[in-house]
């Protein structure tokens, strides 16, 4: 974000324009730069779904590599980013609908809350307590919202800063890897893919790094928003 960073109050559109170029960064880096790096590296395509060399091994490496990574640089810079210009969701979702304007759907009150939630540093009031979603927990989960925003005129403790960078890191990790792992593999199995050739196994860690890159590149930005959100 630049210098001119606009009102808080109408921070949304370029917050959210912010959000989606990292975002598509993200994907782009996850579908064409590590693939390639395992490209060069000739790894030889799975022939099974299971087994030392098997799918499943291939895809668990496939997910923590590019996830540990990602999460570990780009936390440190969108940490910079933020203590330059913080911001919370709140400024990234907006206001929420005036007095007489059509009520959200569940599903819009679900992600709206969702945001609060995961780029807030502490629960805030919720704006849609009319809405039939309840309002979420805030951090959803702790390590998400770990560390907290220093005190006011003190400086960020290091060593809290890289512990909650690591917890964060092992938590995405984890959670990345029991859900696209086992889901790669039952997809590559359901469409007869293995033995896998070079080819297909060049394209599906292409079509795995983006769809690694589009799930937690906002959740890094919303993780990132909250270690360093000011106090409201």
């Amino acid at each position: 974000m630049s210098q001119d960073t606009p009102a808080r109050a109408d921070a949304g559109p370029a917050l959210r324009r912010m959000m989606l170029i990292d975002t598509l960064i993200g994907i782009l880096v996850n579908a064409g730069v590590f693939p390639f790096i395992l490209w060069l590296a000739r790894l030889a395509p799975p022939t099974r779904a299971f087994g030392a060399s098997g799918g499943l091994t291939d895809a668990i490496k496939a997910t923590a590599f590019p996830v540990v990574l990602m999460t570990i640089i780009m936390t440190l810079v969108l940490r910079a980013r933020f203590r330059k210009h913080p911001v919370t969701a709140a400024d990234l979702v907006g206001s929420p609908a005036a007095d007489g304007a059509a009520p959200q759907s569940p599903a819009t009150a679900f992600v709206r809350n969702l945001t609060l939630s995961l780029g807030s540093p502490a629960s805030p009031p919720s704006p849609l307590a009319s809405s039939p979603v309840p309002p979420l927990p805030s951090p959803v989960l702790w390590l998400l919202a770990r560390p907290r925003p220093p005190v006011e005129g003190k400086a960020p403790n290091p060593a809290t800063s890289l512990a909650g960078l690591l917890l964060r890191t092992l938590a995405f990790t984890l959670l990345a890897v029991i859900v696209l792992a086992p889901l790669r593999v039952a997809i590559c199995a359901a469409l007869g893919l293995y033995p896998m050739t070079v080819p297909g196994f060049t394209l599906l860690n292409v079509l795995h790094g983006a769809v690694i890159g589009t799930l937690f590149m906002p959740l890094i930005i919303l993780s990132a928003m909250a270690d360093t959100a000011p106090p409201r």
